[in-house]
């Protein structure tokens, strides 16, 4: 399949006319993660931007309208290209996995990145920068070091569409199963208004960050407020 996206603003950018490399940065409206480097960002872009290397700034969280992402980008000053990625394709194309998560990809179109930007959503504590590395090793011809860097356990899971699937009689269900719990557990803070970045107030929402609770509760992440000792 050939690489291609258009930004909101209509311009393309795809393997034949690819003028410089690319660095795509996939983000979420609501990972909390996404929301600690706009600066760090626009560095970037300011630092390779005379290096040919083209930024873009791409949403594959499904919920995100276009609209809804740029005025996410707008308030945070971003002046990327902005790419709406629906359907998640890009991401599925490229392999991102989670946000803020990069992937880097030369003149070929082939990647040559792809991971974490450093090793710390709090940029004081940032120790190790692997996409400044990948990107000044990838611009001199010198083999990239660490050319997959695994994100921050704090990044969120790029959620797929997904299609409703038949179940058994006696299955658990969100309404007896499912919603008594985040409701009991969740929902205080996971919910519109609140302070989570987003909400699991109905079942289009739980059935969409499924994954992601997965992930958070089976690596005792969450709760945030040590549910039980340890």
């Amino acid at each position: 399949m050939p690489l291609v996206w258009t930004d909101l603003d209509g311009r393309g950018f795809n393997r034949v006319h690819l003028r410089a490399r690319a660095a795509t940065v996939f983000v979420s409206t609501e990972c909390a993660l996404s929301s600690q480097y706009p600066g760090r960002l626009r560095r970037l872009q300011d630092a390779y931007f005379g290096r040919r290397v083209a930024f873009y700034l791409v949403d594959s969280h499904v919920p995100d309208t276009a609209a809804r992402f740029r005025a996410w980008a707008v308030e945070r000053n971003i002046n990327l290209p902005l790419v709406k990625d629906v359907g998640t394709r890009l991401a599925d194309q490229l392999g991102a996995v989670r946000t803020p998560e990069e992937v880097v990809v030369d003149r070929t179109g082939t990647t040559v990145y792809r991971g974490a930007i450093d090793d710390d959503g709090v940029e004081s504590r940032v120790r190790k920068r692997f996409l400044c590395d990948a990107l000044d090793s990838m611009l001199v011809g010198r083999p990239i070091r660490v050319r997959v860097a695994p994100l921050t356990a704090a990044g969120c899971l790029i959620a797929h569409p997904k299609r409703e699937i038949a179940v058994s009689r006696g299955a658990p269900t969100y309404a007896r199963d499912i919603a008594p719990v985040l409701n009991r557990a969740c929902v205080a803070c996971h919910r519109a208004g609140e302070v989570a970045p987003f909400a699991l107030e109905g079942y289009a929402q739980a059935k969409l960050w499924a994954p992601m609770i997965a992930d958070v509760t089976q690596r005792r992440i969450i709760p945030h407020w040590k549910a039980e000792p340890g």
